[in-house]
């Protein structure tokens, strides 16, 4: 039992070997995490799009109704849709900028800035400063 012990001890020892390559951490994809939130975006919109016409519909049938319970059960009908269509409304919005986010760590990440013009000032001898700009193509 002791010698196990011991095994497993030095077996931890060898695995936690400072001279072993430490793993390096994956780069993170955002090109599917853009394509993951603007679809679930997307479909947030077109949820809000389609409470919101339940909810006109609702709202006019409250309108229309002929007696009291009706107009309580339309109305509060009309309600529920425009409570879910806010609901689905600032889910598009949220999630729409997040795959805008995404794009632009994307974007960041994948280009360098490189400065278009160079501006060079040149003394003269005659206490002048003489400006050139020049185009860094």
């Amino acid at each position: 039992m002791h010698m196990l012990l011991v095994f497993l001890v030095c077996a931890g020892e060898v695995t936690n070997d400072s001279t072993a390559p430490a793993p390096q951490p994956e780069e993170p994809n955002y090109t599917s995490r853009m394509i993951v939130n603007g679809a679930i975006g997307t479909g947030f919109g077109i949820g809000a799009f389609v409470l919101n016409t339940l909810g006109n519909k609702a709202y006019d049938e409250y309108k229309t109704s002929g007696t009291l319970q009706e107009a309580a059960e339309n109305y509060d009908r009309a309600a529920d849709y425009d409570n879910l269509r806010n609901i689905c409304a600032v889910g598009a919005g949220f999630f729409i900028a997040r795959a805008l986010y995404y794009q632009l760590k994307k974007i960041n990440r994948q280009t360098e800035v490189k400065p278009a013009l160079k501006l060079d000032l040149q003394g003269k001898a005659d206490g002048t400063i003489q400006v050139c700009i020049k185009r860094m193509f």
